[in-house]
This record gives C-alpha cells, sequence and structure tokens, in this order.
C-alpha cells in the first residue's frame, strides 16, 4: 500500500526493491516476520513473485511469513498450497493464520489440508497454524465487498457513487456470483451478524444479522450492507458463522498447532476471542470433550508460539518453565477454567484463573485484575549473520541462494592456513561438495592502511551458493576472517545456509587484550586455554597474566625455588571487602611450571593472541617476601612469612639492594626464557614510599644512588628493571605510576587512572595501552543493584564499557579483570561476560563509540555463542540467584566518588606535568 498504492496491477521491479528495503528496516528494527492480508485489498494484488521476493528478506533476517492466504472459501486448499510453495522456494517459515477450512465447501477436509502441512514439513518447510476454538469468523463488514470498490484507495467514495444499477449489480456480484471479498462465496446474510458499530446511531444494529434488519427496516440486503459501511465508515465488526466444528478439532490436534485469539475487541459486542480464546482451549476442549491432554493444551498454547517466535530461547526464554525464564506465568484451575465471554456476553471475564504473572508481577491476582501493567514491546534479535561481534561491515543480498554449510563441508587451505581450518572445525571429506576456500591476499593489507586499520588483519569473507572464500592480508588476517565466518551460523545447528553476502574488515588498534588476574586467585592451565579461545571469538590478540602479587606467585624462578614452595600457597583469604570484610581459612595454591607456559604461549600463538606475562616490582611483592624475607625492607616491621590474606595496597616492596635488583632480573629473564612477546611486564603500580621512608638501611642506599626522597626509590627500580628488559631484546611493559618520575625508553604504559595518565603519557611520547577503569575494570559491580555479588567499587555497566574511546595516538587498549573476588572459572566468567564483548567492539572499531542501540539488538544474539561455549555469563537483566552472594560485604562507590579518588592518586602526576609543561614554556 505504501509503494504501489490500491492499484490492481504487478508491482514493478524498482517497487519491489522498494517495498523490500522497507521489509528489512522493519525486520531490522525488531519486527518478528511479515504478514500478507492476501484476502483484503490491496493485498490480494500481490503476485506470487512479489511475495516471493519479500519473502526471501524475512528468511534471511530470520523470521517468519503470517499470510492470510487467498481465499477460506472454495479455494482454500489451492490458496494453503500457495503459501507452503512459496516457503519452500524462499526458505520462509511460514504460519497459516486463521488455518480454520471455513465455509460450506470445505466442511469436514480438514485432513486435506494437514497433509499438504505434513508434506510441507517433510520437505523441510518449518509450518505452524492457528485456529480459534470458536465456529464463527470476524472481520468487518466493508472486507465483504468485491475488491475492485476499493482498487482506488476510496472505497466509502466508491459506493457513495452507485446508482441502483450499480447497487443492484453489487447484488447480484455477492448474492449470486460470489465475489473476492467473500472468499468466492455466495453470501448468506443470515449468517452475517453485526458485531460492532463506531458510529453510535447504529447502535441498534448490534447483535442482528444482516437478514434481521433487511427484514425489519424493508430494504434489500446490499442496500443495509452499502448504507451501512457509508454511515460507518468502514468501522463496521461483523460475526461471520461459517466454520466447522469437525475441522476445528481436527485442526487443532496436530502437532504444530497454535491457539488462535486475533479478535476485534472494540464495539459492544465483540468476538468472545478476544477475551475467551485460551480458558475455552483448557475447559471446553479439554476438560469437557478430550480433544486435547491438558499438556498438548498448554503447549499449544505457550510453547509453540514461543518457539515460532524464538521465544523460548536466550537468558530469560518465554513458553517454557525452567530456572532462568521469564515469569510469565498463569495459574488457572483444570477443574473449572472457562472462557466466560459468549457471543451475548462477549466482555465476560475468564473463570478458573486465579493468578497471572508478566516478568514476575502479578496483573491477576485472585482472579482479578491488579493494574499493573509490567508488559513491554518485544524485539526479535537478529540473525547470526547479522549480530557480528565485534561488529564488522556485511553487504547481504535476500535475493541471492545461500552457502548449504554442513559437517561434511571441505575446506582448502595452503598449510600455513592451518589454524584457521581448525577453526572452521577441520573441514569434511565431501570432496564433491561445494568448499570453503582460505587464501592470503597481501592486497587487503594495503587497502586497510590505507583506511588507518590494521593492515595486517584485514580480511574479506564471500559467500555465494557455489562456495565461501575468506582472503586475509596474512595468515592472521585469514584467522580473523574463519573467526566471523563461524559467528555467521548459528550455534545450536550442525548444518546452516549461509546467505550470500561479503563480510570484510580489519581493527583499528594492534593492541586489543584483557589483563587477568592469577595471582590472587589462581585458574588452571584448561582454564587459560579456554580463556584465550574466547579472546580469539571476539578478534582481541593480547592475554595479559598478573602472574604475581602480595597474595601469590605463580610462576618458575630458576635459582628461587621458595618461591612457588611457599610463595603459591596461603592458608586463608579475606571474604568480602571493606571494614565488614573477614579472613576465612582455606588452602589456596597453584602456580604454572615453565612447560606449562611454553604450551600456552603456543597454544596462543595457533589463535594470534599473545601472552604477555607480568611480575609486580618493586610492589605488591608479599608472595615473593614470604619466600624469601631478605629481600624485603628487614629493619622496619615484623617479618613476612606468608601470602598476604587480605586484599587492597600492601606496604611491603622491595628494599633497594642489589639483592632485589638481582631477584627482579632473574624473574624477568625467566619470563623472557618462556614468553616469547615483545613485552615483559614489570608492574610498578600501587607502590607505597612507607617502609622505605621508615627503613634506616634504605635511608642509606638512598644516600649512596644519590636519591633525595623516598618517592625516587620507584624510578630507580623502574629505570633498572626497564634496562634489564631491553638487554633481553624486549620492551617493558608497566602501570601508568611510573609516569610519576623519569620514564626510560623501552617502556609501555598501562594507563589506568583515567584520561590524566592517557595524556600525559602521550604528550611525553610513551607508548601507550588505555585500561581506564571506569570503562573496564571488570571486576567492578555490573549496575547498583544489591543484587550484584559482593559490590566493590563503582558500578560498570555494560552500557558504560561500551562508552570506551581510546585517545588518539595510543596503541590500543585492554580490559582488566582483578580477581580479588572472584575465585572460580564462573565467577570469572560473570565478571567478564558480556561486558568483555562490548570492550573488544570498541577497541576493533576504534574512533567515538556509535550509539549503544545497535550493539544492544545484536548482543542477545551474541549471548547464545556465548552460552553455546559454556560461558557463565551475566545476564542482561541481572545475576541469577546461583550468582549473587547474599551476606558477603562489599565497599561500593558511585563513579563520582571514584572520580575524586582517581583524581586524588593522579594528582602528583598532574603537579608534575604541569610543572614540565611550565618549564618548557620558558
Amino acid at each position: 500500500m505504501m509503494v504501489v498504492g490500491h492499484e490492481n496491477r504487478r508491482a514493478t521491479s524498482a517497487e519491489i526493491a522498494s517495498m523490500t528495503e522497507m521489509l528489512g528496516a522493519a525486520l531490522d528494527a525488531g519486527a518478528f516476520g511479515m504478514s500478507s492480508g492476501l484476502t483484503y485489498t490491496p493485498g490480494m494484488y500481490a503476485d506470487t513473485a512479489e511475495l516471493e521476493a519479500l519473502c526471501r528478506v524475512v528468511a534471511e533476517r530470520g523470521g517468519y511469513w503470517a499470510p492470510h492466504t487467498r481465499s477460506y472459501g472454495g479455494g482454500a486448499l489451492d490458496a494453503y498450497r500457495e503459501a507452503l510453495d512459496i516457503g519452500r522456494r524462499t526458505g520462509c517459515p511460514v504460519h497459516l493464520t486463521h488455518a480454520t477450512m471455513n465455509f460450506a465447501p470445505n466442511r469436514r477436509r480438514a485432513d486435506e489440508l494437514l497433509a499438504l502441512i505434513d508434506e510441507a514439513i517433510a520437505d523441510g518447510v518449518d509450518v505452524t497454524l492457528d485456529t480459534y476454538p470458536y465456529l464463527p469468523g470476524a472481520t468487518t463488514l466493508a472486507a465483504l465487498l468485491p475488491s475492485r470498490l476499493a482498487a482506488t484507495g476510496d472505497l466509502l467514495g466508491a459506493l457513495s457513487a452507485l446508482d441502483p444499477e450499480g447497487r443492484e449489480a453489487l447484488r447480484v456480484e455477492l448474492e449470486e456470483v460470489g465475489c473476492d471479498g467473500f472468499h468466492g462465496e455466495k453470501a448468506d446474510w443470515t449468517q452475517i451478524q453485526i458485531s460492532g458499530a463506531a458510529n453510535p446511531a447504529l447502535a441498534d444494529l448490534v447483535g442482528r444479522t444482516v437478514a434481521e434488519i433487511a427484514t425489519t427496516t424493508g430494504r434489500r440486503a446490499v442496500d443495509v450492507v452499502v448504507d451501512t459501511v457509508i454511515q460507518d465508515a468502514g468501522a463496521t465488526g461483523i460475526l461471520m458463522h461459517i466454520g466447522d466444528e469437525e475441522n476445528v478439532r481436527a485442526i487443532m490436534r496436530h502437532p504444530r498447532h497454535s491457539g488462535g485469539s486475533d479478535g476485534i475487541l472494540i464495539g459492544a459486542r465483540p468476538h468472545p476471542r478476544g477475551r475467551g480464546t485460551f480458558p475455552r482451549y483448557l475447559g471446553h476442549y479439554v476438560r469437557e470433550l478430550g480433544i486435547l491432554t491438558l499438556e498438548e493444551a498448554v503447549r499449544h498454547l505457550s510453547g509453540t508460539p514461543a518457539r515460532r517466535l524464538g521465544l523460548d530461547r536466550g537468558d530469560a526464554p518465554r513458553g517454557v518453565i525452567r530456572d532462568g525464564a521469564t515469569a510469565d506465568l498463569v495459574l488457572f484451575d483444570p477443574e473449572t477454567v472457562a472462557a466466560g465471554a459468549t457471543f451475548d456476553s462477549p466482555l465476560a471475564a475468564p473463570r478458573g484463573i486465579v493468578e497471572v504473572l508478566v516478568a514476575g508481577v502479578a496483573v491477576v491476582a485472585n482472579g482479578e485484575p491488579t493494574g499493573a501493567a509490567p508488559g513491554r514491546a518485544l524485539r526479535m534479535p537478529p540473525p547470526p549473520h547479522r549480530a557480528t561481534v565485534p561488529r564488522v561491515d556485511a553487504r547481504i543480498d535476500p535475493s541471492a541462494p545461500g552457502f548449504a554449510w554442513a559437517d561434511g563441508t571441505p575446506i582448502r587451505a595452503a598449510a600455513d592456513l592451518a589454524a584457521s581450518v581448525v577453526r572452521l572445525g577441520g573441514g569434511g571429506a565431501s570432496d564433491d561438495a561445494a568448499p570453503i576456500r582460505l587464501l592470503v591476499d597481501e592486497s587487503l593489507g594495503a587497502e586497510a592502511e590505507a583506511a588507518g586499520s590494521i593492515g595486517a588483519e584485514a580480511f574479506r569473507v564471500t559467500v555465494s551458493a557455489g562456495g565461501i572464500e575468506i582472503r586475509g592480508a596474512s595468515p592472521c588476517g585469514v584467522f580473523r576472517g574463519a573467526t566471523v565466518l563461524r559467528q555467521l551460523r548459528d550455534p545450536e545447528a550442525s548444518a546452516v545456509i549461509v546467505p550470500a553476502g561479503v563480510w570484510e574488515g580489519a581493527p583499528a588498534y594492534g593492541w586489543r587484550g584483557a589483563m587477568l588476574d592469577v595471582a590472587r586467585h589462581f585458574r588452571p592451565v584448561d582454564e587459560v586455554r579456554r580463556l584465550i579461545d574466547l579472546l580469539a571469538d571476539h578478534h582481541l590478540n593480547v592475554l595479559h597474566l598478573h602472574l604475581t602479587d602480595d597474595q601469590g606467585w605463580r610462576f618458575e624462578v630458576p635459582g628461587f625455588p621458595r618461591l612457588t614452595e611457599i610463595g603459591s600457597t596461603r592458608v586463608a583469604t579475606q571474604r568480602g571487602h571493606g571494614p565488614l570484610s573477614t579472613v576465612e581459612p582455606g588452602v589456596h595454591e597453584g602456580f604454572y611450571t615453565a612447560v606449562e607456559l611454553r604450551e600456552l604461549v603456543e597454544y596462543g600463538a595457533e589463535r594470534f593472541v599473545t601472552l604477555v606475562p607480568e611480575v609486580e616490582l618493586p610492589g605488591h611483592v608479599q608472595a615473593a617476601l614470604a619466600a624469601y624475607p631478605e629481600l624485603g625492607n628487614v629493619d622496619v616491621g615484623d617479618p613476612v612469612t606468608a601470602p598476604w590474606e587480605r586484599f587492597g595496597v600492601n606496604p611491603r616492596t622491595l628494599a633497594p639492594t642489589e639483592a632485589s635488583l638481582a631477584f627482579g632480573r632473574a624473574a624477568i629473564d625467566a619470563l623472557c626464557d618462556v614468553f616469547d612477546a615483545e613485552w615483559i611486564g614489570i608492574g610498578g603500580d600501587e607502590v607505597p614510599v612507607t617502609e622505605w621512608a621508615q627503613s634506616a638501611a634504605a635511608a642509606e642506599r638512598m644516600r649512596e644512588l644519590g636519591l633525595a626522597t623516598a618517592h625516587d626509590v620507584q624510578p630507580w627500580f623502574t629505570a633498572q628493571f626497564v634496562a634489564h628488559v631491553r638487554s633481553r631484546g624486549r620492551t617493558a611493559l608497566a602501570w601508568d605510576e611510573v609516569l610519576e618520575g623519569d620514564v626510560p625508553d623501552g617502556v609501555r604504559i598501562l594507563a589506568w587512572r583515567g584520561p590524566a595518565a592517557m595524556r600525559d603519557a602521550l604528550a611525553r611520547g610513551i607508548p601507550v595501552v588505555a585500561c581506564p577503569d571506569l570503562e573496564v575494570y571488570l571486576d567492578y559491580p555490573q549496575s547498583e543493584s544489591v543484587e550484584e555479588p559482593i559490590r566493590v567499587g563503582p558500578p560498570l555497566t555494560i552500557e558504560r564499557a561500551y562508552t570506551l574511546r581510546i585517545e588518539d595516538g595510543a596503541v590500543g587498549g585492554q580490559a582488566n579483570v582483578w580477581s580479588e573476588h572472584l575465585p572460580t572459572r564462573d565467577r570469572v566468567d560473570f565478571a567478564m561476560f558480556p561486558r568483555l564483548a562490548a570492550i573488544a567492539e570498541r577497541l576493533w572499531d576504534g574512533g567515538d563509540p556509535a550509539p549503544y542501540a545497535d550493539f544492544g539488538r545484536r548482543l542477545p544474539t551474541h549471548l547464545r555463542r556465548l552460552r553455546a561455549s559454556g560461558v557463565r555469563y551475566r545476564p542482561l537483566d541481572g545475576p541469577t540467584p546461583a550468582q549473587r552472594r547474599p551476606g558477603v560485604p562489599g565497599k561500593p562507590l558511585t563513579i563520582s566518588a571514584r572520580e575524586d579518588i582517581v583524581a586524588g592518586l593522579v594528582a602528583r602526576l598532574v603537579e608534575r606535568s604541569q610543572a614540565a609543561s611550565a618549564e618548557y614554556r620558558k
């Protein structure tokens, strides 16, 4: 109507293109599918080619087609056959709306319809259907008229222009021939009952048949119809008593059947199906007639519709009863449930409905409405091929046939692309099947670099019916393309049709990472492998392992065996945070052997994920001092005997001695011998000067080294360790606290204290990785709700994580996962996902963040991928009961309070930066 109008003609190619574009936009906005009113004007003018073009758009986007077929009269079976054949040719799921087999020619012919449906299902068409538990149908009086009268778009004008001869011709068409408005059947006015009128002057017509009105007013039935439509501006509702009980019973037994409740709810005498459908199924057809079992009826009324819409999947499914499902529930008494509404009293409430919950909120309690309205409009998530995360550019052609990808699909690739072949499942042995081809094409890299992206990781995935081709600027680029191709298929299906199209992209930054703290809580090797896979799934290419801290030492250092013998084990751990926290006994231990770490490095390299190690120096070292206390400031405080059982900033530091330098160099050497990354982390964050300021030995050493204050000790340590890292041909990675002193060449900074640290590093020409805590510290709570487990720090919602913006000039960014309160794999999953998906997209896209809405629409589809991978992520509507930690104290902050804290942390840095800037201006 919006494109062609009311003209009875075939749509042009340009008009079909316009319709498909509009339909695609509606589906992309969340529509679940398309309905076609083929029994009404102007929908009945649509030919098969037009419908197929539109259905291909629906099928490609994962929706379904719900046609009012062209006829429910004598031509019903042909009309149903047309719809099912369109489903066959387009692959579009079909829901046959109002498949009732009404009118006299169809009596007791339901089995013929059901045979057509079963044949289509056997041919692979996804078919469902609905029918009403009532015999009369409902529509408008105007809908019964011949379509030719509405061809201009002005039905009322056409009716008003009818002269007596025209009215007589209309009578003959309606009563003697049969018109398309009445499904080709002759009108029986004794069966057409007025159910409602918008014009108050017509109120006395309600409840009477057209034949009765004609008799009592002395008019012909055709004149009653025409006059009423004109006076009521086409709004008159009617009931058509045309059903067949045997058909209704047969159809509702079909396993793909769902209850139909479509009804016009306005008017004095609307169809009772608008209010009584579901209780009538349960009362009349289950309890009284036994046509369905109670379980079958419940499935038809809830499970089948939910599956049709895809609502039975996801974090909070509908139409099913299980842990985590949305509490859309109806509590009814099977012994008393009944429709209540009748044709004489269509507004009566149902009986036997005790309670109705919508999203857990009671809208009916004790049989009475509560007035609550918690419902909301639902939107269809996009299909996997339109929901890549990170987002990549896609050009999809719904009109072209897609590629059938199954387990037997062969993969053709050179030997150096073996990692990508494995990424795609290894390929099948069907040599005669269309293949997936993997190729290196260096020209893609030049194109990407010209656009300001990372050329080596550029890729292009091209899909057609004849095969799939993945081109990458390098083996890494091919791997990125293979990862995207994996996302294009449904994670729960073994064989899929991948739509025809092109997906291509390249990342904005070369450093796209995540830091995992394995020092506070050790994570076994198999869990680290799993995390590497998950990073690769999100196009992240750095796993930064925080291997040491006050609470544990996690790697071997030749010559220092007690680091893993003593420093890797603690016998108690802080429970909760803040002043109400306690220390609970329980051994926590673990470390990685050099062999295990080398295997992890290799495992990451095969997935183009670089493992970057970090040893904390010269602070956060109590676990090391527990093993070798002589390395500490022994003339200050009690001796250290075990790793720290508490969390926070620990005053313990290495003493500024040659022995400490030798120890630090040995730890760095151990990491260089195992890890092949360009970067070796040396820590440098949160280093108190307390012990150095109090230690006489440290004061003497500072005089020897020419250090004026205790604040100069950390920069001295940093310079020594950076020099050693450089001597090994590597670059030191340090936290931004080192910016408070002179930073030697050969350092890359992790800027976690907001924009001040980031901008200072950039101003000094130091390579910098962005990890601002307010956007990427994934141990922060995910909302302000008290249901969040152990809230420590300010809320970091997924929406806020998506606001991450990397300062121009930075090499990239990473998320940080500190594990003080993440003692298990599931708790790490909960903290990381899905927020890491949002951060991954920002690191891939670069620039200013796009509106969250687009990412938010794709996210439910991506959560299905995470679930298929076994990730125990936090649901979008909040933690599940099993994910909460009631009674464990936290220390929540507001964002503004945290900003004030960070401002204090960078005060020395800002002061130094301002002083340097002033000196420069002189």
